[in-house]
């Protein structure tokens, strides 16, 4: 048993320290102490014994549910409990949430526990990290942090949150000191966009001219002649020119692209639009000071402000 930690040694009851600088710490998961004062059965690290419904064992009749690390949640016929995993407890939402509306509702129409485990992927560090998955298929090294990485991504997409998503794409892949990602570099090197202005502002203007161009029926070099095209070049060439919107106006000449209304012979827009996706609208642009505004804006008002429920 261990009794104290310090800096250059771990203390063990009825033993001689040990003398380390690194503490990896697999003594596990208990309960809160709490539990213990619930009076029903306990198993393995105080986890609260349920039946195959989460129902806690000894108290069916009275419609107590037990999910999450205090349940001791075995599915029908295992041995042992599942672990104490994010998958599990959701899981176990699941079935909690379905047989408490079937108590409310009278139908005894109860959900089953089932043990719905995927794997576990494990990171240390960026470059390296172990995996069992697709079926207890292990996997190390670089592809399984990518695993990690594409789990996690997995679940902002099921719970259908596409800003924490996007914000976790930020702060994983791109906003990384000193290229501490699964890519290294390649994806977290940030350069002074100031070299892309001059680039935004050729482009906006061609844009803009050229759409002129198309709205007064004289000769267009980059889309199908159309004056509806026309203006729709004008306002992306304005945007562009401006610094506003500049990503999402790049993404709109991508398409006019790909949607064959920009002519093969300028295939050079699709490259140069690409090249200006990466926030030069931020250097002697509008987007310098839109762009922070909309984010704390738009993010306040979908989600709230993010606020400590911690001694209060």
């Amino acid at each position: 048993m261990i009794t104290k930690v310090n800096p250059d040694s771990v203390e063990i009851k009825d033993q001689d320290p040990i003398a380390t600088n690194t503490l990896i710490w697999t003594a596990g998961v208990k309960t809160n102490h709490i539990a213990d004062s619930f009076g029903i059965e306990t198993g393995r690290g105080g986890r609260l014994v349920t039946n195959q419904y989460l129902q806690a064992k000894g108290y069916e009749d009275k419609s107590i549910y037990v999910a999450g690390d205090d349940a001791n949640a075995t599915e029908e016929g295992a041995e042992r409990a599942v672990p104490q995993t994010a998958q599990e407890a959701e899981n176990e939402a699941i079935v909690v949430s379905t047989n408490m509306a079937a108590d409310i509702e009278g139908s005894q129409n109860y959900m089953p526990f089932k043990d719905k485990n995927m794997g576990f992927t494990v990171s240390f560090g960026a470059y390296y990290g172990i995996a069992q998955v697709f079926g207890g298929k292990r996997v190390r090294g670089w592809i399984a942090t990518i695993m990690k990485h594409f789990t996690n991504i997995m679940y902002f997409m099921r719970i259908h949150s596409g800003y924490f998503m996007f914000k976790y794409i930020l702060e994983e892949f791109f906003r990384v000191k000193n290229g501490r990602t699964v890519f290294g570099y390649n994806t977290s090197k940030r350069s002074n966009v100031l070299w892309s202005v001059p680039l935004r502002l050729f482009f906006g203007l061609a844009l803009f001219l050229d759409g002129m161009a198309n709205i007064n029926n004289y000769v267009s070099f980059l889309v199908t002649d159309h004056p509806g095209l026309g203006i729709v070049e004008v306002i992306l060439g304005g945007l562009i020119f401006f610094g506003l919107f500049t990503w999402l106006a790049n993404l709109a000449v991508i398409c006019l692209f790909f949607f064959g209304m920009l002519t093969w012979t300028t295939t050079w827009t699709l490259f140069v639009a690409i090249a200006l996706m990466n926030g030069a609208g931020r250097s002697f642009g509008l987007d310098y000071w839109f762009v922070p505004w909309l984010q704390r804006t738009w993010g306040k008002a979908r989600y709230g402000v993010p606020q400590s429920i911690y001694k209060k």
